[in-house]
């Protein structure tokens, strides 16, 4: 008879310690990250995006979490100076790294439906080096001025997104949105693929 209640009891713990689980998920993203208008990213294009977040359930349809991305922008400036004979122009890519907090509202997970989120945080800024060169002597010359340096800025971020639930544990979502830095000098709009697994 104790080793029943023993074994109902571990039962009951382990159901609850299951269920309490299932609020937490892990979220892989991947997708594009469009410029909309930017100063630090004048020579550098739109580009791909990947990153990892950790989420929790507050209650149904409220979730909160954390979400980091790598964002890569490819040089697509000017190759030739505008007053130096027999010189060539060259960049390299930029990159950002965001960490924000998340805020998302859903409805039933479980079906096709509409999603929101809100997000603030800091992104990491690096400004790709961009180089005058010597043509005859293929040395460099020059570097431009901004570039090569690393910037923080504040952001934050609003929008939508639709779900599609694969499994129980495993839904894709498909999220966009709009980005701004707080000094405005970088916008973005993201386009997300994301994979959130339940724990």
């Amino acid at each position: 008879m104790k080793i029943k209640i023993i074994l109902v009891v571990i039962g009951v713990l382990i159901g609850a310690h299951a269920k309490a689980q299932s609020k937490w998920g892990i979220e892989i993203k991947g997708g594009y990250n469009a410029m909309l208008d930017n100063t630090n990213f004048s020579n550098w294009g739109s580009g791909l995006t990947m990153g990892t977040g950790v989420i929790y359930q507050v209650k149904p349809g409220l979730k909160v979490g954390w979400d980091t991305k790598y964002n890569n922008y490819q040089y697509v400036g000017s190759d030739n100076h505008p007053f130096l004979v027999n010189c060539r122009v060259e960049g390299e890519n930029s990159y950002s790294i965001d960490n924000s907090i998340l805020l998302r509202l859903h409805g039933n997970e479980e079906q096709f439906g509409l999603h929101f989120h809100t997000k603030i945080g800091v992104s990491y800024l690096y400004i790709g080096e961009k180089i005058i060169i010597d043509e005859t002597t293929n040395e460099i010359i020059d570097i431009y001025e901004n570039t090569g340096i690393n910037e923080i800025k504040p952001f934050g971020a609003l929008g939508l997104g639709f779900n599609f639930s694969v499994s129980p544990r495993i839904k894709l979502k498909i999220e966009s949105g709009y980005s701004i830095t707080f000094d405005a000098e970088q916008q973005y709009f993201p386009m997300n693929l994301i994979v959130h697994w339940k724990l």
